[in-house]
């Protein structure tokens, strides 16, 4: 029922956005991002039918590319059964001339399944979802990877958090295996002190110890909360400091030294 009730929340919403777009300055750009539709794939099916009677032409391809692109955004790492999910929705909803768009190198998807991953040893879990969904959806997973490399220079993703790092696209042949890997830029600027001085580099840009991001993680979250809760005992007492003098049970400190002290 919650979930009923969430799925109409989001599509009140993105009926508001999508029919009243006259008075959003870019509603193709604006309502794609929008958070709640991420992980919600019946919000993204009503979306997806729904914009033939908002878009058309090339705005209406151009529009279900960038659902196409969030629905490969939201793969989870650790959740095979989603990605599944994700897998079986797409192959309801792509026709046969998306497919073939797709496949001629008319949009790129591989840089959504890579656009939030700051792991490179996650990124192979990724991958291997990305390929899974093409070959459900009859496509040629090596020739589609091929094409995507050929649209990148040098099968660099975007990354503009660090000057001097890169993330490259590997894509391990025969095996299929597609992810990427940290590189560091050797026309940026600061590149000569990023080699002398490794930890200038990929470790600067984390809180967390890479690669290993999951304990890097665990570990600044354990620290955090240490903090969070010696602050929130230190203002707690003090607030039952000043709650007793108030009411007038305060107790007066002693000034007799020693053995006396109360």
């Amino acid at each position: 029922m919650a979930d009923t009730y969430e799925t109409a929340s989001i599509v009140d919403t993105l009926r508001l956005l999508l029919f009243d777009s006259d008075q959003i300055d870019d509603v193709r750009q604006n309502i794609t991002p929008y958070q709640p539709i991420k992980y919600n794939l019946d919000a993204i099916e009503w979306l997806w039918r729904s914009a033939a009677a908002a878009f058309h032409g090339a705005e209406y391809m151009q529009f279900r590319v960038r659902i196409v692109q969030n629905a490969m955004r939201s793969f989870r790492v650790d959740d095979d059964a989603w990605n599944g999910e994700i897998a079986a929705r797409l192959v309801r909803l792509m026709d046969g001339e998306m497919l073939e768009q797709y496949e001629r190198g008319r949009y790129a998807l591989l840089p959504a399944v890579f656009y939030d991953g700051r792991n490179s040893v996650e990124s192979a879990v990724l991958g291997r979802a990305f390929i899974e969904t093409l070959e459900e959806l009859g496509l040629d997973a090596d020739a589609c990877i091929q094409t995507e490399l050929r649209r990148m220079d040098g099968g660099v993703l975007e990354f503009p958090d660090h000057a001097c790092l890169q993330r490259v696209v590997i894509f391990e042949q025969p095996w299929g295996g597609v992810r990427w890997e940290w590189v560091l830029n050797s026309r940026a600027p600061g590149y000569c002190v990023s080699t002398a001085f490794v930890t200038l580099a990929t470790d600067s840009a984390f809180e967390q110890s890479w690669p290993f991001t999951e304990i890097g993680v665990l570990d600044e979250d354990g620290k955090n909360n240490e903090k969070r809760m010696y602050r929130w005992t230190r203002r707690a007492k003090a607030r039952a400091r000043k709650e007793r003098g108030r009411t007038g049970q305060q107790r007066c400190r002693s000034r007799m030294p020693g053995a006396w002290v109360y």
